[in-house]
């Protein structure tokens, strides 16, 4: 499994940024917060630091998804969304 680097809360609602070596690049992602609760267990009333304990609880589902989708260019995030579990 690839280990996601430098996770940590996007801040408020906006989910956990993580990036990836993706086929030899690093690629900046972002799951959404619904994704974390859909998914992997987030509760509702939630605080940063929880979100990144479910990013972490489901990480090798998470990254797993991130590698399929495909790559942006440059500096631009990828925000992977429930639907895409």
């Amino acid at each position: 499994m690839e280990h996601p680097i430098s996770v940590r809360s996007a801040g408020g609602d906006a989910g956990v940024d993580f990036s990836l070596n993706v086929s030899g690049y690093l690629q900046q992602f972002r799951v959404s917060l619904e994704a974390l609760e859909d998914h992997f267990g987030l509760p509702i009333d939630h605080d940063e630091e929880a979100q990144v304990r479910a990013f972490h609880d489901g990480a090798q589902r998470i990254c797993a998804v991130a590698k399929k989708k495909p790559h942006v260019p440059g500096n631009n995030r990828v925000v992977l969304v429930s639907d895409d579990f």
